[in-house]
């Protein structure tokens, strides 16, 4: 596929060129895109954030509008583009006349702003409505900026948001909570907010004179600023640094980032800041801050504009030294969501939206965790789920499914009442309700949803969003080689019999078992698995899963419990949760190559 992701000055030193490089490169290291760089405009034809080698870069030559868009159109054509991606939802103009009565290119619209930004006007307003209306998706920078379109813009696209990437090393985790020097970065323009900041300087540096703060940056507005600080007399505590590429290196000498801005599409640095254990300050503006900072937690929102409450937060924070340093700890908690591979990941053109297949899931999830708590059933979460509730506080960023476990006793008990307490949106099966249903382990059903698998589609069955509930079953060490592997030849029979695995030449060891017929090889699994069930042994084994390489789990894997996260709802976690995601995954705590970050479900068709 080739991918062209449309930019208008690539050697400006910005958020938008950096999570433009982000994107590309991230991009460019997945074997089935190539990428372009297109430059609207570059004199230099060079880039402040480098790119990868094989990411090709371009820059439109010609001089004048009407111009651009034919050599636009020419290049789209030359380089048979599948998608072109603006950078900022203007470039519409260059790029939607340029792919008027062209069917192979789509657009995806990517907001850099959000629906405040210049929206009393009209040109932009009528650049959002027919971007609204003619791309294949568009793309919001933050949750309520997309809630904001929807409810006030006619779409008629998918729409989704995605939030911006930075660079986050987890294996740093110092601070140094004697620095004395605050930060703020981004361009000198007007909504950002230098002005502001500078009067929550004056206020700040009559307490604490040797304190410092340092901007960096550059842009129009930065004489304007230089004479405000000299007529406030705050040339000794406010420093202009000038435009860095090492900004991060900057972040770590500092003690506290403050942002000041009147508008934000997003709010890059505050994730930047975050990631390199700094408490951060913003004010509550429209979009972009209350979705990164986590307000008396990290860092404090302050009402927006408010100079007196945000120096009086700020001297909070340069006086309580513990304080500071408990934030500091604090500042990367939620930083999984802003991770470059969680970026990636969605970025890759899969058809759909994974977040709101997980929003889905969720959903059930609540159901689910309301019945098991009402009739007091034990379980947790396992797999990818428990991993990422660990990594994440939530779902793996590409993860397309969330897995419960339970004992068999619970489950038993799970499976008589579901469907009597479920909303009548939801439905539970099991293999035992109905001959085409191929699993040997539990699902809920959104049957308001379609996300339909490629090898289950042919069966009458429930195709909706869902959540797997596993069983875990009583084993004995000695035998559960030779139980688990019987349930797996029992599962993988069903499976074929139901069409959803095709017969191998290996599946002729099974062929006693294909005599039997599905109610016939749903009774065996029933045995086979129940075979201990007046037992408590001191391993338990999920049987239903049909795999016989996993490791047998201790009993108290669902018997002691610590709380944990998951999409800020409290989950139950085992206590010995980092000896099963070591036993189960070779570097749990690392985040696995980019070929990995993909849904595993092989959905041909999905309707939310």
């Amino acid at each position: 596929m080739n991918i062209c992701i449309f930019n208008g000055d690539m050697s400006r030193g910005g958020g938008t060129e950096r999570i433009t490089q982000i994107l590309a490169n991230g991009l460019s290291e997945q074997a089935q895109y190539i990428i372009y760089v297109l430059n609207l405009n570059n004199e230099s034809g060079k880039c402040f954030y480098p790119l990868n080698e094989n990411v090709h870069f371009v820059v439109l030559n010609s001089v004048g509008i009407k111009n651009k868009i034919i050599e636009l159109r020419h290049f789209l054509k030359k380089e048979n583009i599948d998608i072109l991606i603006n950078v900022d939802v203007m470039l519409g103009i260059y790029s939607l006349p340029a792919t008027f009565l062209q069917s192979k290119t789509k657009i995806i619209s990517w907001e850099m702003f959000n629906i405040r930004n210049d929206i009393g006007s009209k040109h932009t307003d009528m650049i959002r409505k027919i971007c609204l209306r003619r791309s294949a998706y568009y793309i919001n920078q933050t949750k309520g900026d997309m809630e904001a379109f929807l409810k006030e813009m006619p779409v008629k696209c998918p729409i989704t948001y995605i939030y911006n990437p930075c660079e986050i090393d987890n294996t740093y985790t110092d601070y140094d909570v004697k620095s004395k020097t605050i930060v703020t970065a981004g361009h000198f323009f007007y909504t950002k907010g230098y002005d502001l900041a500078v009067e929550v300087a004056k206020k700040v540096f009559e307490r604490h004179p040797d304190w410092c703060w340092k901007f960096y940056g550059d842009g129009k507005e930065l004489e304007n600023i230089k004479k405000m600080v000299q007529e406030n007399d705050l040339e000794n505590n406010v420093i202009f640094c000038g435009r860095t590429s090492h900004i991060l290196e900057e972040y770590k000498k500092a003690a506290l980032y403050v942002m000041t801005s009147r508008t934000e599409g997003f709010g890059l640095v505050l994730t930047e800041a975050k990631s390199c254990n700094l408490p951060t300050l913003a004010y509550d503006i429209d979009f972009g801050p209350r979705e990164i900072i986590d307000n008396g937690v990290s860092g404090y929102l302050v009402e927006a504009y408010d100079s007196d409450v945000m120096a009086e937060k700020i001297c909070e924070l340069i006086e309580d030294e513990e304080k500071r340093a408990l934030f500091a700890k604090r500042a990367k908690e939620n930083c999984g969501k802003f991770t470059k591979e969680t970026f990636i990941s969605k970025w890759k053109i899969q058809g759909y939206d994974v977040e709101e297949v997980q929003d889905k899931i969720f959903e059930i999830f609540i159901e689910f965790d309301k019945i098991c708590k009402k009739y007091n059933l034990k379980y947790t979460l396992e797999g990818g789920s428990l991993l990422g509730a660990v990594l994440y506080k939530g779902f793996i960023p590409w993860d397309d499914d969330m897995d419960i476990i339970m004992l068999r006793k619970d489950y038993d008990k799970f499976c008589q009442i579901a469907n009597k307490e479920l909303p009548e949106t939801y439905k539970f099966m099991t293999m035992e309700m109905s001959d085409q249903y191929p699993f040997l382990f539990g699902k809920i059903f959104n049957l308001n949803t379609i996300y339909r698998a490629k090898n289950t589609a042919h069966l009458d069955i429930p195709h909706g969003v869902f959540l797997d509930i596993f069983v875990e079953d009583n084993i004995k060490l000695k035998t559960k080689k030779m139980q688990s592997r019987l349930v797996s030849a029992i599962g993988t029979v069903r499976y074929i019999k139901l069409g959803v695995e095709k017969f191998q030449l290996k599946h002729f060891f099974y062929a006693p078992l294909f005599l039997l017929n599905i109610a016939q090889l749903t009774k065996a699994a029933n045995k086979v698995m129940r075979k201990y069930d007046n037992k408590e042994t001191a391993y338990i084994y999920p049987l239903c899963e049909s795999i016989s390489s996993k490791p047998p789990l201790p009993r108290r894997m669902l018997t002691e419990f610590e709380k944990g996260l998951f999409n800020g709802k409290e989950v139950p976690i085992p206590v010995c949760h980092m000896w099963y995601l070591h036993r189960h995954y070779e570097t749990p705590m690392e985040i696995p190559p980019e070929s990995s970050q993909h849904p595993t479900h092989g959905v041909e068709k999905i309707k939310l």
